[in-house]
């Protein structure tokens, strides 16, 4: 992370952000949220956050890192919403972060990569889920299955490779 950390305010994009930002800007708003990226990915709903990003803040990088950032933060804490309605010890949630902390990518991806923030949303996505999901079984409370609902819905929206949060 120290050999990234200067990128969190002076930045980086890869030309997938490039990419993005270009078929946000150049595209209706409509057609470019079906037009493929990279051949294989449909991004509809990561294309509306780069265009209210880009929209808002232009190419400061200070923000786009602060909105992964908080996407990051939040995957463990409700991780450990679902973990907790699941009546595991804290030591696993433990070994969660620490396993989840050490993975290599995280740092690139928190200091700037900012086109591999859709698997930190669908990981997001996908414990938003579980939690709603855990939490229906115990409540009974329809809002719980909306929650599911919407957390499905984004994980698949985010790219076609938030299909896998279903079977999940």
């Amino acid at each position: 992370f120290a050999s990234h950390a200067t990128n969190i305010l002076h930045g980086y994009f890869y030309l997938d952000d490039f990419e993005v930002i270009e078929v946000s800007s150049t595209h209706s708003f409509l057609s470019s949220l079906l037009v493929p990226h990279g051949d294989d990915h449909i991004l509809p709903l990561f294309r509306i956050e780069m265009r209210i990003l880009d929209a808002l803040f232009g190419q400061n990088p200070a923000p786009y890192n602060a909105f992964v950032f908080i996407v990051f933060a939040l995957i463990p804490f409700f991780a450990y919403l679902a973990l907790k309605k699941l009546n595991v010890s804290i030591k696993v949630f433990a070994a969660f972060l620490i396993l989840s902390s050490a993975t290599p990518a995280w740092a690139e991806i928190l200091t700037g990569y900012y086109t591999v923030s859709i698997y930190l949303q669908i990981s997001l996505f996908f414990v938003i889920g579980l939690w709603a999901y855990l939490s229906f079984t115990q409540s009974k409370k329809a809002w719980h299955l909306a929650i599911l609902g919407v957390a499905l819905a984004a994980a698949l929206l985010i790219d076609n490779s938030g299909i896998w949060v279903l079977p999940a």
